[in-house]
């Protein structure tokens, strides 16, 4: 299917053979995410935490986009540890409950140590300049869903405590990898 969509692509539109390969790759690569995004929200639909979901997952993506961290070596790895951590994010969000102090206080943590780590390289070392950029980013993105996080805590305060905590576990696993490979 993936290959008659490039070809498409390469006869009807300005785009060349030879970016035959890049094209198939994006078009993997967009099915597989957009695939385990309606993955994600029909699990939270069937936690009952359907909203929930949606908010988990905007909020993760652009954060972990610009945080970095750990980052598995095979897309079947990679597979298995989001699902996993999916789970355990949706049972958290589904069965915490935390007070909203409780919750303040250990999302402004989270979100602290955060701002002070991002980014973490991943698979590919920073140059400094993409690493200014990714830090920058990332610390707005941060901020952002801090804010919200404080606005919304009574009603979505532990989804966006999953959030940080999934991207802070991934981040802390980015470092440990980074040093044990130095080794």
């Amino acid at each position: 299917m993936i290959h008659k969509i490039s070809r498409c692509l390469i006869s009807f539109c300005d785009v060349q053979p030879e970016e035959r390969e890049v094209i198939e790759y994006g078009l993997e690569q967009g099915i597989s995410a957009g695939l385990g995004m309606l993955i994600s929200v029909l699990v939270g639909y069937a936690l009952k935490i359907g909203l929930e979901s949606m908010i988990f997952l905007m909020a993760l993506i652009p954060l972990r986009m610009y945080a970095g961290g750990y980052h598995a070596s095979t897309r079947g790895r990679c597979a298995c540890i989001s699902a996993v951590l999916m789970i355990i994010a949706f049972l958290m969000i589904k069965y915490s409950t935390l007070s909203s102090l409780t919750a303040l206080i250990f999302g402004g943590i989270e979100a602290g140590i955060l701002y002070y780590l991002i980014p973490v390289d991943g698979n590919e070392k920073l140059e400094d300049i993409e690493r200014e950029v990714y830090r920058k980013k990332g610390r707005n993105i941060l901020i952002t869903e801090t804010l919200l996080f404080v606005i919304t805590i009574n009603r979505f305060g532990t989804v966006f405590i999953a959030v940080f905590s999934i991207v802070l576990f991934l981040l802390v696993s980015g470092i440990i990898k980074i040093q044990w490979q130095k080794t």
